[in-house]
């Protein structure tokens, strides 16, 4: 089939702190000038004087353990080029991880052909509950302020959390320092976007500042995209981007390494989708309708970025809500209005252990999920919650052997509760383990293998429909 347009994007980056940097430049040679006069007599004077080297101290440890051998990772650096602006970018050259989905809002996740909800999913340490809607993305998300991606392929750690069914995937976005170079105390940048296919805008605006201990971080996009067009030159129906994302970070440092975190994100996707977004079209004949979709998230997390001794905590809480509402769904003959809400708090208390080989990650985690949807369904008509809660300790051993050889081996006992729709309760409890090496046989030849298994629970039902 014919191509006939070529998606083009055309992008301005506008730095908000270039005119500062370049005064307070200036302003610091001027001054700097009689001081270096000063300091070259006073040598003079004082043969005997010492000249001490500079020392740099400085702390960026990662919130995220590194993933277990096998596992892939995108740093921060790799994002860069990359540049996504869906979840497909960012997986766009691994090939054991595949993103389906015409859409954003559509767009579901497989690692090794497994689907991420089968995945321990999380954002800034939050839980993702993705039983919302099959025809949705399991994780809809702005992909613009990526930091970090890890993703372990099948064997997950036990510190990954409960439910790690065919490995996990961990998002970890930009704090203030990631923005700002260098010396800087506040800087940004702005970014616009056109594309020639859905002939629509898109906009970035990030904005950080910092001092001695706070740094603050505050990011804005928006999307004003049309319906883009197929390899034919067709336009597709309800494809038009209008999504709306927003971003809050505040951090508080200690002198002596400790770090405080605490986070807001939203988004919002709403307009005219295929009555399954999933969908080019029904059979039915039924044609695109007013869907609305918002996520809320917010956190906080302690760590210590520079441990002394066998004390190095690793302390989160976090909560999310999602909302999904379909006015018009239709089923065989009927149309009906549906609607879900789904709320999810988890947190994590944990410590790593230096053994000297490697550090041992020991801890306790949660999560409490709970699932509403409400529809005028026939005779069923009506509001249905579930619950589940679930409670798990772990631990989890990363040691490097040798130059060559790595392995990580760890176990975790979860106890699961949960509620149905009619009331029932059920109590589950269950253990996983797993064990994995690798070995560098050349400088660009590793061998890896690795073995698991895991206690999945009872998951949340798809409450679109109960």
């Amino acid at each position: 089939m014919p191509q006939h347009h070529f998606p083009m994007l055309f992008t301005q980056i506008l730095p908000v702190s270039r005119w500062l940097r370049t005064s307070l430049l200036t302003g610091v040679a001027m001054a700097a000038l009689p001081a270096g006069a000063f300091a070259q007599d006073a040598t003079t004077k004082d043969s005997d004087a010492a000249t001490l080297e500079p020392i740099t101290i400085s702390s960026d440890r990662e919130r995220t353990a590194p993933p277990l051998p096998g596992g892939i990772t995108l740093d921060s650096e790799t994002l860069d080029k990359i540049a996504p602006r869906t979840l497909k970018d960012v997986f766009s050259g691994n090939a054991a991880v595949n993103v389906g989905g015409a859409s954003p809002v559509t767009q579901k996740t497989y690692v090794q052909g497994i689907e991420d909800t089968k995945l321990n999913v999380t954002i800034d340490g939050t839980r993702q509950n993705n039983s919302s809607y099959h025809h949705l993305g399991t994780t809809v998300m702005d992909p613009g302020m990526l930091k970090k991606v890890d993703v372990e392929t099948g064997v997950a750690p036990a510190d990954s959390g409960p439910g790690a069914l065919g490995g996990s995937i961990t998002y970890e976005t930009r704090d203030a320092r990631d923005i700002l170079e260098s010396g800087e105390n506040f800087g940004g940048y702005g970014k616009i976007a056109y594309d020639t296919n859905s002939q629509g805008f898109s906009e970035w605006l990030t904005m950080a500042g910092r001092t001695d201990k706070v740094e603050a971080l505050a990011y804005v996009q928006n999307n004003n995209n049309n319906n883009y067009r197929d390899g034919n030159g067709d336009k597709v129906d309800g494809t038009a981007n209008g999504s709306e994302n927003g971003l809050g970070k505040f951090a508080l440092n200690g002198q002596d390494g400790e770090r405080f975190e605490a986070f807001a994100s939203h988004l919002e996707d709403e307009g005219v989708r295929p009555s399954r977004p999933n969908f080019g079209a029904l059979t039915s004949g039924q044609g695109a309708q007013w869907i609305s979709y918002k996520k809320t998230a917010m956190g906080v997390s302690y760590v210590d970025e520079m441990p002394n001794g066998q004390f190095d905590p690793e302390l989160s809480l976090n909560y999310s809500k999602s909302e999904l509402d379909v006015p018009n769904l239709q089923n065989g003959a009927n149309f009906f209005h549906t609607n879900s809400e789904i709320e999810t708090v988890n947190g994590k208390a944990a410590n790593n252990f230096d053994v000297g080989i490697g550090k041992v990650n020991t801890g306790i985690d949660f999560y409490h999920d709970e699932a509403t949807g409400t529809h005028n369904n026939g005779t069923r008509a009506g509001s249905y919650t579930e619950k589940s809660t679930n409670i798990g300790v772990f631990s989890q051993a990363r040691l490097d052997l040798t130059d060559r050889w790595r392995t990580s081996f760890g176990g975790r006992f979860d106890r699961q509760w949960f509620t149905g729709i009619d009331g029932s309760e059920f109590d589950e409890q269950g253990l996983s383990g797993n064990v994995n090496t690798e070995y560098d046989i050349l400088s660009n030849t590793t061998i890896y293998g690795g073995a698991g298994t895991a206690f999945g629970g009872l998951p949340i039902g798809e409450i679109q429909y109960l």
